[in-house]
């Protein structure tokens, strides 16, 4: 196919252009006149080629909002149940997807399969459910089609691993329409496309956690008054609210009045979930709501360099300084390492943030430290000094090829094995030599 797609709001094609070409240009160009002229004139076959994307131009026509036309071809003959697309999607899906409930009457009363999957296992519900148009999902659902969106799995199953209607319906009308005809609130989906702190080792979400991480007010209402399970998996709604970047106050309460707790492991795991979120919102309402302080919560918010938490729960007296200077410095977080290092006068401090700079390879920054008074002798929670913990990391072959060898034999030693990546290149020999005139090696 030629090129005109790319500018195809500015060019005309040639008369030497193909039927289908001039089709799909028609379709494009919303020219429904053209459209009809060009079926007449012999071009109904036409209709099944596939367009850049693989699918017939019947698609483009529903997806371009020609139900008239559509309607007309389907009336003359076009196949109800074509498939289309990378996914294999069929008219109904397009004409869900596309809120073309004229095209979807049509379609049933051709007797199309209006349950049919596509090949990510979708049915045209599923579209209309996630797309927002009620209409087409009212049309579905008074023709008869599963509310759950397939047939293979039922709410006895524990853990059907299947993105239903219900958990990708965006607006609340439609989850209400869904629960009123049936839906189920049992049966949960995979979590592997979920970005959120608080969804730890969960390969499944139900529904309401779903609306919670994605902020659907009316939504979480709605599931909620239909008998929705606030504590499911250990408080997995309240958790994907706290590390959501979608955090809604009123759906905390909502969470909260149905039951959701706090107190024990769920809170504490939803604290954390803020902070590595940096909600400092969720956090201080969880914690005004009864959640226990988690210790933990302050080294997560100095490793993801979420400073406004860390500052919070620093404030609070909440979580371990040291362990969070560490990992601070280990993160190369250096705002907040040097936030916390400003207003912890433990001693130590120093020491910490030098071998959470060396377990992350922050090379300006232990000169830094060292400069700032970091002793190198410190030794951690094991009893390694730095220069052990060098050791321990596996970066002695350089250091002591770098301080041993002249540049000429040290150049050497490459073909040996010894990658730059044992030795950074802003590394400085002195900065390892006034380490070992300290410390000694252990091997």
């Amino acid at each position: 196919m030629s090129d005109y797609r790319d500018d195809y709001d500015d060019y005309e094609l040639s008369e030497s252009a193909t039927i289908h070409e001039k089709l799909y240009f028609a379709i494009e160009k919303r020219r429904w006149g053209e459209l009809r002229r060009l079926i007449r004139e012999g071009a109904k076959e036409d209709l099944g080629h596939y367009d850049y994307k693989d699918y017939p131009l019947m698609f483009d026509i529903i997806a371009a909002g020609a139900s008239d036309t559509a309607c007309y071809w389907l009336d003359r003959g076009y196949p109800v149940n074509a498939r289309g697309g990378r996914a294999g999607i069929t008219l109904a899906h397009a004409a869900a997807a596309h809120d073309q409930p004229d095209v979807l009457l049509k379609l049933i009363e051709k007797g199309s399969e209006i349950n049919a999957e596509d090949n990510e296992g979708h049915t045209p519900l599923w579209e209309a459910s996630m797309y927002g148009n009620i209409r087409c999902a009212r049309i579905l659902l008074d023709a008869g089609v599963n509310p759950d969106g397939f047939e293979e799995a039922s709410e006895g199953d524990e853990y059907p691993a299947h993105n239903t209607p219900l958990s990708v319906a965006k607006y609340e009308n439609i989850v209400r329409l869904l629960l009123g005809r049936g839906a189920s609130l049992g049966i949960n989906c995979y979590s592997s496309y979920i970005d959120n702190p608080g969804l730890g080792d969960d390969d499944y979400v139900s529904p309401l956690s779903l609306a919670a991480h994605e902020g659907r007010g009316g939504t979480v209402e709605a599931l909620l008054e239909a008998g929705a399970d606030p504590e499911f998996c250990d408080g997995q709604p309240l958790r994907l609210l706290a590390g959501s970047d979608k955090y809604s106050k009123w759906i905390m309460r909502e969470l909260l009045k149905a039951g959701a707790k706090v107190a024990g492991q769920s809170g504490l795991e939803s604290l954390k979930a803020a902070s590595a979120a940096g909600n400092l919102e969720a956090l201080r309402d969880l914690l005004e709501a009864g959640a226990a302080p988690a210790p933990e919560a302050l080294t997560i918010a100095a490793k993801k360099g979420k400073f406004a938490c860390a500052a919070y729960l620093l404030k609070k007296n909440i979580g371990d300084p040291l362990a969070a200077i560490r990992a601070a410095a280990k993160a190369g977080n250096e705002d907040i390492l040097f936030y916390i290092l400003g207003r912890t006068p433990e001693k130590g401090c120093l020491g910490a943030a030098l071998h959470g700079a060396i377990e992350g390879a922050r090379f300006p920054l232990i000169r830094e430290l060292m400069a700032l008074g970091a002793k190198p002798d410190c030794r951690d929670e094991r009893g390694l000094t730095p220069l052990a913990k060098l050791y321990e990391l596996d970066r002695r072959r350089a250091i002591f090829s770098c301080l041993r060898h002249s540049p000429e034999e040290y150049a050497g030693k490459w073909s040996n094995g010894f990658g730059r990546r044992d030795l950074p290149d802003d590394d400085e020999p002195e900065l390892w030599l006034s380490i070992i005139q300290i410390s000694e090696p252990t091997r």
